[in-house]
């Protein structure tokens, strides 16, 4: 799974009140930014919205400008901006389903069985697989005063603190 850019933005009009001023819909994205995937949209109390969306790109950085600009166009200002880096869970999936299978076949003494039931396993397994993801870094992104990104890893997942790193 590609990483995803959750940011949080705010109309750049003052006092407005929750639910009018610039508009932000799902279809104003998914018009604007080319394969973007929406996770969340939402409005909060303050009249804060939340963008969460997947955007694949060369880079983070390249995402992030995308979705700022298209953002600034509509009239808000970035409060926020964080990236999630993903790991897929194919193939640890896969795995236990094989293992799974191979052990419910073996106890059948048929070759041919046990085999059929490890195969199965294994795609069931992957499957369920490609559905799950697993959050393995979340980074805040700021834009200094040129425009140049930087990202500083937060909490890790574990509970951990982790050194400032890049998302790549």
């Amino acid at each position: 799974m590609n990483n995803t850019y959750k940011l949080v933005v705010r109309p750049r009009l003052h006092f407005v009140v929750p639910g009018r001023g610039p508009l932000l819909t799902e279809g104003m994205v998914l018009e604007a930014l080319t394969d973007v995937v929406i996770h969340e949209l939402s409005e909060d109390e303050l009249g804060n919205r939340t963008l969460h969306v997947e955007l694949p790109r060369e880079s983070d950085a390249e995402a992030l400008d995308a979705i700022v600009l298209f953002v600034e166009r509509l009239g808000f200002s970035v409060l926020e901006a964080t990236v999630n880096e993903w790991a897929s869970q194919i193939l640890e999936r896969s795995l236990v389903g094989l293992l799974g299978g191979g052990a419910l076949g073996a106890a059948s003494d048929d070759g041919a069985v046990a085999f059929i039931a490890a195969v199965g396993g294994a795609l069931l397994g992957g499957l369920s697989g490609a559905e799950a993801r697993k959050l393995k870094a979340e980074y805040e992104a700021r834009r200094d005063a040129w425009g140049i990104w930087s990202f500083h890893q937060r909490q890790s997942p574990a509970g951990g603190i982790q050194p400032e790193i890049s998302p790549g």
